[in-house]
């Protein structure tokens, strides 16, 4: 069809959801995206059928034909600029990243609690962090922080950013008086594999998650809307582009067609409704920045 009208546009009718065939589709420039609500369908093909049973050949149909006749009633899909798609996408995946990251400190900490609980206080509370996983790779077990030297200790703690005098006595102290869970090698040997596992993995997940801050920082300069989320109070570096993303997805809700269309062209939605909903998108959106403000 392109290539026989290279130069017509092509009206395309999409019954919703469909996020991804649009995020595929809006791509393309001579294709015209009409995304349809289901209860809007639904209605349209009431008016020619009193069965309720569904079709999807018959709805691609009656979807046609609701286009072609109705094409001036509905609203097309203004598809999102390349930047603010590239802050959601970043902002999105960090996310899925950070997750992974709380679901591997969450088996860690499991681990430990079974053979070295004492880790929990040398290595502090967020597993995750570069000086957690680099003294448990290096002292994977009770025993074997037990047998380096004071000095060593104190080294290691100093260099990984931990120069609290008092907190540094509590731990050698504990490690002084420790009292092993077990003293069967094989199991703890067991237990040191997957912990040291862990380890690593969350050295490579924790890398990823700072090129993403990198990614996000540099795309989230660039985009039109930053002087405004940055100068919300409270809104660094992580918020600032989450409020962005979020601030979108109620945009997209808001653009979302959501009234009925009778066969006559008109609309079912009542006029209360519609301003409703509208003052609805609005006010979730100051209410979601404020929630967002107190967790930061």
């Amino acid at each position: 069809m392109r290539q026989q009208h290279p130069q017509a546009r092509v009206a395309l009718c999409l019954e919703q959801p469909a996020v991804h065939l649009i995020a595929f589709l809006e791509a393309y420039e001579w294709i015209g995206l009409y995304p349809i609500n289901p209860l809007s369908l639904q209605k349209f093909r009431e008016a020619f059928v009193t069965s309720r049973a569904k079709d999807d050949a018959k709805d691609a149909r009656y979807l046609a034909e609701l286009l072609l006749t109705h094409h001036d009633k509905l609203k097309p899909w203004a598809p999102q600029d390349s930047q603010t798609r590239a802050v959601q996408q970043l902002v999105f995946h960090r996310r899925a990243v950070v997750d992974e990251r709380t679901g591997l400190t969450n088996r860690l900490q499991a681990l430990l609690k079974q053979y070295f609980p004492q880790a929990l206080v040398l290595c502090g509370e967020d597993l995750w962090r570069p000086l957690a996983t680099r003294c448990l790779l290096k002292w994977p077990s009770l025993q074997a922080v037990q047998k380096a030297k004071p000095a060593t200790l104190k080294q290691f703690y100093y260099l990984n950013g931990s120069r609290s005098t008092q907190l540094l006595e509590q731990r050698l102290a504990l490690i002084e008086k420790a009292v092993p869970v077990t003293d069967q090698t094989a199991l703890i040997q067991s237990f040191v594999l997957r912990v040291q596992l862990i380890g690593r993995q969350l050295q490579l997940v924790q890398q990823t998650v700072g090129h993403y801050d990198q990614q996000i920082a540099q795309t989230f300069t660039q985009h039109p809307d930053h002087p405004i989320f940055a100068s919300f109070p409270g809104a660094g570096p992580v918020l600032a582009p989450r409020l962005l993303r979020s601030c979108e997805e109620i945009r997209l809700l808001a653009r979302r067609p959501s009234q009925t269309v009778s066969t006559d062209g008109g609309s079912n939605a009542p006029a209360e409704h519609l301003a409703g909903r509208c003052y609805g998108s609005r006010f979730a959106a100051v209410r979601m920045f404020f929630l967002l403000s107190r967790s930061c």
